[in-house]
């Protein structure tokens, strides 16, 4: 009677040269770079609901079998109700078991040994049958096995997820015996598992014989503890976070930049908006790296580049001085002389220099209530003042106004949506005033200490925000703030104001100071290191579902603790070149005062070192998806 072969599938014919884990991994690399879905998330997600499915179905049936469809069915029903996923059921399901035969295949290769034997049967007229505990069905063994070129040696291919019976159970030797028609005694079984390939089929009359797995010879691929802790990509993040050496470690804010970028777009689309106006003059960086982030992610928001100051649009947004009481200008000021109001409000030198003769008075001396102080009364009934002061506040205005419609947008309809550093939010409330609190405005900073989320004058604090409850993650971005006004400068000027030529609008500067020599000196390199590293962030994250988050705060932390001595001589160099009203700590420190500060700067480093330390080392990334129950809370919501 002719002889009967019955062998497993993996690590008898075909070997892995991973770990099953590490295949399913793979599969997960594969779809979250095709949907754009953090890989460890798809990992968890896939063994949470394989385990969840195998025992529902062993409770139901008495067998814990199920397929890859079911797996991928639940996930991406899961995925559906968080992720903006435009692909139907059906073709994800296609697109999930495409990537998994793709992972699968490319760690396998034959056991030769076990081939060559078959081989032999095969001549000797043997019947062979592959039958194995898999939830993948026959077809896709079978394209594995022709892959591998050894399809041919098997007369057919049984897989338990098809029937529903185990190995492990020993009901699908049963079937097949059945089914089949054979006798017993004739059967040979061949696999690695000693319980199902084993001892199951001896316990079921067959004669069984076990193969040496692969992984008892030879150690095999498996999950990096990082990438699964932290990332797939957090690793390959880590060479970028050592990119360049410690002597630019600055260039490291590249991280939290990108992270910002990555918030402000999501909020953007969240709101609706058409498009964006950077504020000059940080923000002009800061537009580069969202267009760059559009670029890479195909998903374009306008964006514009507003040049503005607050001095330019405070003069633009005042009122006729009978109704203006300049409480903004005055009352930000701890102490204000004359001299300095009229600087602020725009007068040229000439102009300042006329009012102080006609008011005979010390135009520098400072008031702590300047509102109150008879120099302010005095200076308001001072006729070339009023002159000059209605004269620019008109010009400023209508400046301004012309400025505005060359963007070709319409606000009232539209409304603004504004992006600068922070931190109160100062510009977006002179802009708001400009347009008499009609205008619909929502600001966007790296941090603001002054959030306002009601009525038409919003502010979002996207990596920090005073109002928000304590924690760490939201305060630790608090620390080095300033410095992104340095890292984010910009090649040109502070806006001095606007003026109409006919029906054009030029842009005034002011010429205190050679900004662009600042820039190119300092601030160029710096930025160009910092777009690299933006890039390789981008091309590295995931759009949907990622964890990038936790890696920022991680990377943010280090690049805290490990500040170079070159780090802090290049900023004290930059902010010792160039000085304005909103410089780091808002006044020039002398020379004598830098070693006081240097001692205070690494005092500080080191009382972040203790306070966040432990909680960096135990941070852990939120990968898990909403439980069913919160999924039909927020629909309901919804």
């Amino acid at each position: 009677m002719q002889k009967t072969i019955f062998v497993d599938c993996f690590d008898t014919v075909i070997y892995r040269n991973a770990t099953p884990q590490r295949v399913i991994f793979d599969w997960a690399l594969k779809l979250g770079q095709q949907y754009g879905i953090e890989p460890v998330v798809l990992y968890k997600a896939f063994n949470k609901i394989k385990n969840k499915l195998a025992v529902h179905n062993k409770l139901k049936t008495g067998e814990a079998e199920y397929t890859f469809q079911d797996i991928a069915k639940v996930l991406y029903s899961k995925l559906k109700a968080i992720l903006p996923i435009a692909a139907s059921q059906d073709n994800f399901v296609d697109d999930a078991l495409s990537q998994y035969k793709a992972a699968e295949r490319q760690s396998h290769y034959v056991n030769k040994a076990m081939v060559d034997k078959l081989a032999e049967y095969k001549r000797n007229g043997c019947a062979i049958y592959m039958v194995s505990d898999f939830y993948c069905d026959s077809t896709v063994l079978r394209f594995w096995l022709e892959a591998l070129g050894v399809a041919h040696l098997f007369d057919d291919i049984f897989v338990s997820c098809e029937y529903h019976k185990s190995k492990r159970t020993g009901k699908l030797y049963k079937e097949l015996l059945q089914q089949l028609k054979l006798d017993k005694a004739n059967v040979t079984m061949y696999g690695d598992n000693r319980k199902s390939d084993v001892a199951k089929a001896k316990r079921c009359g067959i004669a069984a014989h076990r193969v040496k797995p692969r992984y008892e010879q030879l150690p095999l691929r498996t999950i990096d503890a990082k990438a699964l802790k932290y990332g797939a990509q957090f690793e390959a993040l880590e060479h970028v976070f050592q990119q360049y050496g410690e002597q630019y470690n600055y260039s490291n804010f590249a991280f939290s930049l990108y992270l910002f970028v990555k918030r402000l777009h999501a909020k953007l689309i969240q709101n609706n908006a058409k498009e964006v106006f950077f504020l000059s003059r940080e923000g002009q960086f800061l537009k580069k790296l969202f267009d760059k982030y559009c670029e890479i992610n195909g998903k374009v928001i306008k964006s514009n580049y507003l040049l503005v100051s607050r001095n330019s649009v405070l003069i633009a947004g005042l009122n006729p001085l009978e109704q203006e009481t300049f409480d903004y200008l005055i009352d930000e000021t701890i102490n204000m002389s004359v001299r300095r109001f009229l600087i602020t409000l725009g007068f040229a030198k000439e102009d300042i220099q006329l009012i102080e003769k006609q008011l005979a008075i010390n135009i520098d001396k400072a008031y702590y209530n300047f509102k109150k102080c008879k120099a302010y009364k005095k200076l308001r009934h001072n006729i070339t003042f009023v002159r000059i002061y209605e004269q620019k506040r008109i010009d400023q205005h209508k400046g301004f106004l012309r400025y505005l419609d060359t963007f070709g947008t319409n606000f009232l309809e539209d409304g603004m949506h504004i992006v600068d550093v922070g931190w109160k939010g100062t510009m977006q409330n002179l802009i708001h005033k400009f347009f008499d609190g009609k205008v619909d405005i929502s600001g966007y900073y790296i941090g603001c200490r002054a959030p306002e989320l009601y009525g038409n004058n919003k502010k979002y604090g996207l990596m920090y925000s005073k109002r928000k409850s304590f924690k760490y993650a939201n305060m630790l971005y608090r620390i080095k703030m300033y410095d992104y006004e340095q890292i984010c400068r910009a090649d040109h000027a502070r806006v001095d104001g606007y003026q109409c030529e006919g029906d054009s609008i030029h842009i005034k500067f002011a010429n205190e100071i050679d900004d662009r020599k600042v820039f190119d000196s300092y601030i160029s390199q710096m930025q160009s290191q910092i777009m690299s590293k933006f890039e390789a962030i981008c091309i590295r994250d995931y759009g949907n579902y990622s964890t990038f988050g936790t890696t920022s705060q991680i990377m943010y932390w280090r690049m805290l603790c490990n500040v170079s001595q070159q780090d802090t001589e290049w900023l004290l160099s930059v902010e010792d070149m160039h000085y304005d009203n909103f410089a780091r700590l808002g006044l020039r420190f002398k020379i004598w005062k830098q070693g006081l500060r240097k001692t205070l700067y690494w005092v500080m480093i080191a009382y972040f070192k203790v306070t966040f330390g432990v909680y960096i080392r135990n941070l852990r990334p939120k990968l898990s998806l909403p439980k069913t129950k919160k999924l039909k809370k927020r629909k309901s919501a919804n």
